[in-house]
């Protein structure tokens, strides 16, 4: 699950998705005039796709001075209005990590 994020596509406002969604690996401008939230982003990154697992979504957000923390979101719980959706920030990596089945 290794993230490599190299350089930047013309500023900092924006925002990166990665895992299993539609279309991974998408760079997307950070709107000036709305909030972004998570689950906007997994849908404009074309959805989760069959195996994502939503119960273990995270953001690595960047503190500044090469710090980063991890933020988990629980999509399904979102979903379910149970927890609020998460506001991105510039440079929010959000990565949508698969299931792991056991046979």
């Amino acid at each position: 699950e290794d993230i490599v994020i190299v350089g930047t596509l013309g500023g900092t406002n924006r925002i990166y998705i990665t895992g299993s969604v539609g279309k991974p690996e998408q760079v997307m401008p950070l709107p000036s005039d709305e909030d972004l939230t998570c689950i906007t982003a997994i849908i404009r990154a074309g959805g989760q796709d069959r195996y994502a697992n939503l119960r273990k979504v995270f953001v690595l957000r960047d503190l500044g001075g090469g710090t980063k923390t991890r933020i988990d979101v629980d999509v399904k719980a979102v979903k379910r209005g149970e927890i609020p959706d998460l506001v991105l920030q510039a440079n929010d990596v959000i990565v949508v990590p698969e299931k792991f089945f056991s046979f």
